[in-house]
């Protein structure tokens, strides 16, 4: 209302705005909309008298995390991708960083960045024992840059596989008779 341009996220086309502002953005705007005909003439007393809105720029906070695969093979080796998380926020412009808060007692670890995404991976394969335990629990917080979070319980199912035998394993001939 100030007689400043409106920021870039806010177009004007035709009789309507469009609006995708960044959760950066969040606060309430003023906007003075001024009509002006075909000769260059308008209404600033129109204006002045109340053709003032305010446009309020909400940052909502991340609503959910989900992963893409939530099983491993038992025994898996450090390092192994279980997943890859997304994360639900109605902020289209929005970005988030992801901690673990439960590992599932050091069994996993998280990977990545903002900027390239996260996955859930192996941190400690020798405690993956479908026959001990089947199924772990982690938990995982998605903080959005203005600070709102999300936490979100996932299960990651265990596969069971052959063990492999433990030392040698050997035979020698029978003799038979009959």
């Amino acid at each position: 209302a100030d007689g400043s341009p409106l920021p870039a996220w806010i177009s004007l086309n035709g009789r309507s705005f469009s609006f995708n502002p960044p959760s950066a953005a969040a606060g309430i705007y003023s906007i003075r909309v001024v009509a002006t005909d075909s000769d260059g003439l308008s209404s600033l007393a129109a204006a002045d008298s109340g053709a003032v809105f305010n446009l309020e720029v909400v940052n909502a906070p991340p609503q959910g995390i989900s992963l893409s695969q939530s099983n491993t093979n038992e025994n898996s080796p450090n390092g192994t991708v279980v997943g890859n998380f997304t994360v639900s926020d109605p902020n289209t412009n929005d970005s988030q960083t992801l901690i673990l808060l439960d590992s599932a007692a050091g069994r996993f670890t998280l990977r990545g960045t903002p900027a390239t995404g996260y996955s859930l991976v192996v941190a400690d394969g020798t405690r993956l024992d479908f026959e001990a335990a089947p199924t772990h629990q982690i938990r995982v917080r998605a903080t959005d840059i203005s600070g709102l979070s999300v936490d979100q319980t996932l299960t990651i199912s265990l596969n069971n596989v052959v063990d492999s035998a433990a030392g040698n394993l050997s035979f020698s001939a029978a003799n038979f008779s009959v």
